[in-house]
């Protein structure tokens, strides 16, 4: 038997997939809360986690033909993804070299490496061929949505 945790991922996607079909769609997020609490349990920590994290457009990552559309803190220009790279900087490869000797700097670069890019791989960019700074929003893409989208 498999036990697949994919709950969270699976809302995110729902949330891309409708980006996809309607740029303007509203963002699930209490949807996403849930399942990212269905995913993990519902303990404080887990509770406190997706009371400040949400699916939306990053203010700062709007720009004039594009716009950025991840998980981030709640109301926040934050996006997770950038979080994420700021983590690779030496002083957290440091603390985990000591943390877990048995590992390779290399080996815990590539880790945080693949961290980072997993929630890159949450993010949709929507680009306009209208020059007028596109309002903000909220979602992100799938598998399909890799692919340059022109709303």
């Amino acid at each position: 038997m498999f036990l697949i945790r994919d709950d969270l991922v699976r809302a995110v996607q729902a949330a891309m997939d409708r980006l996809l079909v309607d740029p303007n769609s509203a963002i699930d997020n209490e949807g996403i809360r849930t399942a990212l609490l269905r995913q993990a349990s519902s303990t404080p920590d887990n509770i406190s986690c997706s009371e400040h994290v949400e699916y939306s457009v990053s203010p700062e990552k709007r720009l004039e033909l594009k716009r950025t559309f991840g998980l981030k803190i709640v109301g926040k220009d934050a996006l997770l993804s950038d979080i994420a790279y700021d983590l690779e900087r030496g002083e957290v490869v440091d603390l985990l070299a000591a943390r877990r000797p048995e590992l390779s700097r290399e080996e815990i670069e590539a880790a945080l490496r693949v961290s980072t890019l997993l929630l890159s791989g949450l993010e949709i960019q929507m680009v306009s061929q209208d020059p007028v700074p596109i309002a903000g929003g909220v979602s992100r893409t799938s598998a399909a949505a890799r692919r340059q989208y022109s709303p």
